[in-house]
Parts: C-alpha cells; structure tokens; sequence
C-alpha cells in the first residue's frame, strides 16, 4: 500500500512540474508571427481594387506591432480616369479585454477588443485627388488611432474590425473620419 501512494504521489508530482515547465516555455518566433490584411473588389461605374498585406509580432500575449503595405487601384469610368495609390504603414495593437466571453453571458471565445494605432503614408497622385494641375505624386502621412474587435474564425485566425480616427483629417487627407476597416489575421 505504501508503494502505491509513494508512486501515486511520484507520478503526481512529476505531472505538476511537467505542468509548470510547460506555462513557463515562451511561444517560439513563429507562433508569434502573424499575417494577414485586407483585400477588396469593387466594378462598375467606378473600379476599386484594395490589396493590403501585413505582417506582426506578438510581443506579448496583448501587445502586438508590424508593418503593412498597401496598394490601391481606381478607375473611373465616367470620367477616363486610372490612378494607383501605394504606400506603408506601420501599426500596433493592444488588447484590453482578451476574451469577451468571461464578461458577456454568451459562452467562451466571443472575441477581444482592442485599442489599434497605426501611422501610414500612402502615395497620391495631385491632379487627381487635389483637381491640382500639377500632374506629380505626393506622399500623405495620416495618423489613425481607435478600438478594434477580434474575433476568431478559426483556431488560428482572426476577423479584426476597426474603428479609427484620423488625426490629419485635411483636404489632402485620404481618409475622413471616421475610418472603418476590416482585415484578416492567421
């Protein structure tokens, strides 16, 4: 009998430093790593095609930060009109309520809220978005900042919907406020 107990509490104990090691492992490079971005069609009298990769890093399990590109193409038919708007912008997020589902009654893994910043520059064409007779670019640095939502679409992939502020809302502003924008997150 006093075998059984010195095995019991061997395989006991041995299953709780297992336990311990196992939270006290930091996740690797990779699974900090995240990628995702927005992607979006618009055709008809106006063409709008959006492409906006990025590319995070958890830095911890509720602060996260990376870069994106972005690439815009319109036409407008009306008007004989092609333009490309290009750019880079850099980001950072912080969750303040991981999981939505300990506060609301609705049942686990309802999704985390966030507050999201980020700084871009995108490159405009000046006779097209200013009705400048200047047919140069410009570049357009815009600061938005605001509260996302999270929500798992997979055991390893996220919808991110954001609400920002721009803080440069001017006449060379592309953006006015306030800005909403969806994106992909594995």
């Amino acid at each position: 009998m006093k075998k059984r107990i010195v095995i019991l509490l061997i395989v006991i104990v041995s299953a709780i430093n297992c336990l311990a090691q196992f939270e006290d492992e930091k996740p690797s490079i990779r699974d900090r790593l995240f990628f995702g971005g927005g992607f979006g069609l618009a055709f008809g009298s106006v063409t709008h095609v959006d492409v906006s990769p990025l590319v995070g890093y958890k830095i911890t399990n509720r602060f996260s930060a990376g870069i994106g590109l972005s690439y815009q193409y319109y036409k407008y038919a009306a008007y004989n009109i092609k333009t490309s708007i290009y750019g880079a912008k850099v980001f950072t997020s912080f969750t303040i309520i991981k999981d939505l589902g300990n506060i609301l009654p609705f049942g686990e893994n309802m999704g985390a809220i966030m507050l999201h910043a980020e700084l871009e520059g995108l490159n405009l064409e000046k006779r097209i978005f200013y009705l400048s007779s200047d047919d140069g670019r410009e570049w357009i640095v815009t600061p938005l900042a605001g509260i996302g939502y999270s929500l798992p679409v997979g055991q390893r992939s996220f919808l991110n919907i954001y609400l920002l502020y721009n803080f440069n809302e001017s006449s060379k502003s592309p953006y006015q406020n306030p800005v909403f924008r969806m994106s992909l997150q594995f």
